[in-house]
């Protein structure tokens, strides 16, 4: 990789003018250093070879440590597979401005940097890394990656009333508002519930049900022959997300849904999935009670059913304040958003991410 050939990606990158210099600037200083190139080697193999989720600490702190311009060592990580993103369009004729809007992404995440740290760089090589492996793909308003069913629930549908019941994985965990738990509970005073669920070859037997995102402790049994499983652990997905910095237009994102069916439908036949899944913050149930009922958030996050959630106060500190310091006072408010989530964190108040799913019914 030389400059030319980062030139030549940024046709498809479409990085301004400011930043390609700085990613130039930093890729020169890699260049000059014997140390800085081994290290980008070292990433490369840690990301396309043993596929880590990171780069190691190690190595962050070794690169932070010698590199002298902006930042923008994962990137120029990256960068190096791109010929393997067109040659994996040109195999599957995917449409150029798929590939145009997918990695529209990048210019997001390089502004994201720069409003959580006031300074130029890049860092979200974790994300990221589904763009430059072809896992991700952007049809419309959203972004969708093809992958086994991730949701702790399993969803019945009733053979005559059509009628929905989730029931969770067994011992899964939830706490006492009945949100799921990713940490064994220390509080003395406090315990969690765990689901049980059994099952023989007539019926599905459960001492908890999932109703809007919330635990439910109620004993339920499902007669087999009554109930189809509509979604289940084995099954396969389109796992949906929102890109950031565009206004969230319900209708813009139903019609990205459809075209998200076409998409797959014309270049991978071959997918089997029964479902739209989402875990994100937007679909927190407590928008509901903070914004009004037109915002375009609630007005998103009624297009799917609930399942469940987990409380985490970070997500909405780095996705709605572009931070990740927890100092109420600090936070910006410039924004209605801003100002609800502000006001309800200030209550002492917790937030969740929340996932749910749409059922494709083929």
């Amino acid at each position: 990789m030389d400059r030319s050939y980062i030139n030549k990606i940024n046709e498809y990158l479409q990085i301004d003018e400011y930043n390609l210099d700085l990613i130039l600037q930093c890729f020169d200083e890699i260049q000059s250093s014997d140390f800085l190139r081994e290290q980008l080697e070292i990433a490369r193999n840690q990301i396309f070879v043993e596929n880590q989720y990171d780069l190691s600490e190690d190595l962050k702190e070794n690169v932070a440590s010698h590199l002298q311009s902006a930042n923008f060592f994962p990137l120029l990580v990256l960068l190096e597979k791109f010929d393997d993103i067109l040659a994996f369009y040109e195999k599957h004729k995917l449409p150029k401005e798929i590939l145009l809007h997918t990695l529209s992404d990048v210019n997001l995440w390089i502004r994201g940097y720069k409003d959580r740290h006031q300074k130029d760089g890049f860092e979200e090589l974790r994300w990221l890394k589904l763009h430059f492996k072809n896992e991700i793909f952007r049809v419309g308003r959203l972004q969708f990656i093809y992958k086994k069913n991730y949701l702790k629930a399993r969803v019945y549908r009733n053979k005559e009333t059509s009628e929905m019941v989730i029931i969770p994985h067994d011992q899964v965990e939830f706490d006492e508002e009945g949100f799921t738990t990713t940490l064994p509970d220390t509080d003395q005073n406090r315990s969690n519930f765990s689901a049980v669920l059994r099952e023989t070859d007539k019926a599905i037997m459960s001492n908890c049900m999932l109703e809007n995102g919330i635990m439910m402790k109620k004993n339920v049994t499902l007669a087999l022959d009554e109930y189809d499983l509509v979604l289940g652990e084995n099954d396969y997905v389109l796992d949906v997300h929102i890109p950031g910095y565009e206004p969230l237009d319900s209708d813009k994102c139903r019609e990205s849904l459809e075209q998200a069916l076409a998409f797959y439908k014309t270049y991978f036949k071959e997918y089997n999935y029964k479902a739209f899944v989402c875990d994100s913050w937007l679909l927190t149930p407590h928008f509901k009670e903070i914004l009004g009922a037109d915002s375009n958030i609630n007005k998103f996050s009624s297009m799917f059913k609930l399942v469940s959630g987990v409380v985490r106060n970070s997500s909405f500190l780095f996705f709605v304040f572009r931070t990740t310091n927890p100092d109420l006072e600090k936070l910006p408010r410039k924004s209605s958003l801003q100002e609800a989530v502000y006001n309800h964190l200030k209550s002492d108040k917790d937030l969740c991410v929340m996932n749910g799913f749409i059922l494709i019914d083929k």
